[in-house]
């Protein structure tokens, strides 16, 4: 629908209403109507982003200079995305799936329990709900995984538990894996809530608590510097997709209250909803 000064039009062909008159619309000028008012709410959100960003990050924000931006992953996210460090750049440099959310990988595996071997089992869980052990990723040839209320370092050659961390709420059924970027593991905790920490030390840096809640059932992206994820509350019930930043803008503050840059809410949230996210938008099912 589109207002002028006189008329308001609705871009579904046929007739448009307006206080002096009626006027046929065809449908080809309609849909260009429609997607140039897309184009443009699409640009007026992106900007109205970035000038709240600018607002919450702060030009003065400084750099958490503890983390350790060099160290590299083999598995970063749900989907596979790694990350090997450029020295000559002094940059991480993505790869494996590299952001597609495909999941796809080259490395044999095997399909019988008789090609198999056990080396070791370690419990950090129980059950399948709130004290269950999150999917695990690889981070500097480690474990990243997380249980009830703690989040774990665990040697992948022998399983031992070679740091832990707290976590300020228990995750609702461990769905998701943690993901890792740039020195930093994000969690996504029940009530609607992420929280994020030193990917070597496992001390927590912020926690993002979302205004309407909810189940983090949702894969968390992080693309350029922002994180990307959806709750769930119920097939009717309101929820938010949401957009933060993951700069630590008070390291000293373990606990900092992390604003967001953006939010989008839809009822009957989302559920199991992995987003892919380029320069240009991000697409949710």
């Amino acid at each position: 629908m589109a207002i002028t000064k006189n008329r308001m039009y609705s871009f579904d062909g046929g007739c448009a209403a307006s206080n002096k008159q009626k006027e046929y619309v065809p449908k080809s000028v309609a849909k260009k109507a429609s997607l140039m008012l897309r184009e443009q709410e699409r640009q007026r959100l992106i900007e109205a982003a970035k000038r709240l960003d600018a607002q919450t990050r702060g030009a003065a924000a400084p750099e958490n200079s503890a983390l350790d931006r060099t160290m590299e992953s083999e598995w970063a996210d749900f989907r596979g995305t790694s990350y090997t460090y450029d020295a000559k750049q002094d940059t991480l440099v993505s790869g494996g799936t590299n952001y597609t959310n495909n999941g796809i990988t080259d490395v044999k595996m095997p399909i019988s329990a008789a090609d198999s071997t056990l080396y070791w089992a370690s419990k950090l869980g129980d059950g399948y709900s709130g004290k269950a052990v999150g999917c695990p990723i690889l981070v500097d040839g480690d474990l990243i995984t997380y249980s009830q209320r703690s989040i774990y370092r665990v040697d992948a050659v022998s399983g031992q538990v070679l740091a832990e961390g707290s976590m300020c709420e228990a995750s609702s059924f461990a769905i998701t894996p943690p993901t890792y970027y740039e020195g930093m593991v994000f969690v996504g905790l029940s009530g609607g809530r992420i929280q994020a920490f030193d990917a070597k030390t496992l001390r927590s840096l912020w926690v993002y608590r979302d205004e309407k809640g909810g189940q983090p059932n949702c894969p968390l992206v992080v693309y350029d510097g922002y994180l990307y994820t959806g709750f769930w509350q119920g097939e009717t019930l309101e929820a938010n997709f949401v957009c933060l930043s993951v700069t630590d803008e008070d390291p000293a503050d373990t606990m900092e209250a992390k604003l967001p840059t953006w939010t989008h809410t839809h009822g009957g949230g989302f559920y199991w909803a992995g987003a892919y996210v380029c320069d240009d938008f991000v697409l949710v099912k």
